[in-house]
């Protein structure tokens, strides 16, 4: 509230963040400047919502949408480029005035909690055309096993300064 701002000051208080009402928030994934993939956050588990904070434990997923949202992609690929990174997985809020906002860029993006399995498919087919002489800017991403439809998925996508190796097992 506006009449805190000089309460918070005395008290020593630097940081403030700015309140924006929410129409909906998206992870964007981008990967040299190409969105590989776009999902809007959504409530799937009303039950779970017991505390401040929209995500997975509080019974949000991401819904994968077929197209990419314009502003939020041009937003995404900026953020990406602006921290040096060859990828990076763009949480972005968007207002209820339509104006889009960076929250964060995750640089290892949970995968299994947040379906992203088909995105984490084409971020390594990607990689893999990459050659050794090639350097990227990305950490380790993740590894586990997902469960889809029956079919486990064990991946393991390795990060080193010279070479990104992804490795995807089906069985």
């Amino acid at each position: 509230q506006k009449e805190e701002l000089k309460w918070r000051k005395e008290a020593g208080w630097d940081w403030f963040s700015k309140h924006i009402p929410i129409k909906t928030e998206r992870r964007v994934w981008v990967f040299r400047s190409e969105v590989l993939d776009t999902y809007e956050k959504e409530m799937v588990r009303p039950e779970e919502f017991t505390r401040i904070g929209r995500n997975h434990e509080n019974g949000f997923s991401f819904k994968r949408q077929e197209e990419p949202h314009e502003e939020s992609s041009r937003q995404a690929i900026a953020a990406v480029k602006a921290l040096g990174l060859d990828f990076g997985a763009v949480d972005i809020l968007e207002g209820k005035d339509v104006t889009c906002h960076v929250l964060e860029v995750n640089t290892a993006p949970g995968v299994t909690k947040g379906g992203s399995h088909r995105t984490l498919v084409r971020l390594a087919k990607q990689i893999a055309k990459i050659g050794e002489d090639q350097m990227l800017a990305m950490p380790v991403i993740e590894t586990g096993i997902a469960k889809k439809d029956g079919t486990a998925v064990a991946f393991v996508l390795l990060a080193a300064a010279s070479l990104f190796a992804g490795f995807l097992f089906v069985f």
